[in-house]
């Protein structure tokens, strides 16, 4: 553990990146030829394209196209082009006849289609990715996810990892205040000179109110988990929070004024007002042992959590059969 966080913690580069992934891809176009035996089309999928409707365009023959969709059926279904992906096909000058083609199939992977002796050969190509470590520094203000560099949806999904690696200690529908902050060292996964997303967060310090939470990522033995400076891990018990709430309309009370019955009774619980459909989450791991309905909590889960801990789950709107 020790050497690991020594490890992060040596890492302090600020990483500047572009936003590319989102690039718009050039316009089709037909290429000059660099060799003087062929040629290359190249283009981009169209809204309502077809493998056939391109073929058509191009004139390609369509007893090459039969060939091809069921060469590549096994590494990719070519029924199932996507608007926005680029084709490319090489043919034979003299004969105009397809030698290759290639159709990305996303970010990281193409179909390369080769016409041998026997017709033509199909292999899906995944490109390399490679992993780099960036960092930056967040200032708090209004919320976590408006309080990201951009709007990109990347910074979503760190801003969503965020949340569940403190959702032990942090509250973030209701603890985080203006001028918290946040220092983080994450992967940033790359192909080439394109930035295609992050990956693993590695290190934080995340300061709420004027005090520092750090957590430090550790895998061993194909287990990962997350740890504060002092090498405990941040998982505890129960969680702070079962779901996203707009407030607290009950708390927890031995003797609580009834809103209906007008009387004074125990209320051994918390009712968080959410929208209708908002989901819960089990506070920790356990085994349900009631799922249905029960009296006045309408909609209900029990889970029995190890250490004899029961938490309860009421007034739901629905209860999924699994």
């Amino acid at each position: 553990m020790k050497r690991n966080i020594l490890l992060i913690a040596a890492v302090s580069a600020l990483v500047l990146f572009l936003f590319n992934m989102n690039a718009e891809p050039p316009a089709e176009e037909v290429s000059a030829a660099e060799e003087e035996s062929s040629y290359t089309i190249a283009g981009v999928v169209q809204a309502r394209d077809t493998l056939e409707a391109i073929f058509e365009r191009y004139n390609l023959d369509k007893a090459d196209m039969h060939k091809i969709y069921n060469v590549s059926s096994k590494k990719y279904n070519l029924s199932n082009i996507a608007v926005g992906s680029v084709y490319t096909f090489e043919l034979d000058k003299s004969e105009h006849t397809i030698q290759r083609m290639h159709y990305g199939i996303d970010d990281t992977s193409f179909l390369s289609i080769n016409r041998n002796s026997g017709g033509f050969s199909a292999e899906k190509v995944t490109l390399p990715v490679q992993k780099r470590v960036g960092s930056f520094h967040i200032y708090i203000q209004g919320n976590l996810i408006s309080s990201m560099p951009g709007s990109h949806k990347e910074y979503h999904k760190l801003a969503l990892s965020l949340s569940d690696i403190y959702a032990w200690d942090i509250d973030f529908s209701h603890d985080i205040r203006n001028g918290d902050s946040v220092k983080l060292l994450v992967e940033e996964l790359w192909v080439g000179d394109v930035f295609k997303g992050y990956g693993d967060i590695l290190a934080v310090e995340f300061i709420n109110n004027g005090r520092k939470y750090f957590a430090y990522r550790f895998e061993q033995d194909g287990y990962v988990d997350y740890y504060d400076d002092r090498g405990k891990s941040l998982r505890k018990a129960l969680l702070r929070s079962p779901l996203k709430f707009k407030y607290i309309s009950s708390g927890f009370s031995r003797r609580r004024l009834h809103p209906k019955l007008r009387i004074y009774r125990p209320h051994l619980g918390i009712d968080y007002a959410a929208p209708t459909g908002t989901p819960v989450s089990a506070a920790g791991s356990g085994t349900v042992v009631y799922a249905g309905r029960k009296g006045q909590m309408g909609r209900m889960v029990r889970i029995k959590h190890p250490g004899g801990y029961e938490t309860y789950y009421g007034h739901l709107s629905r209860i999924p059969k699994k």
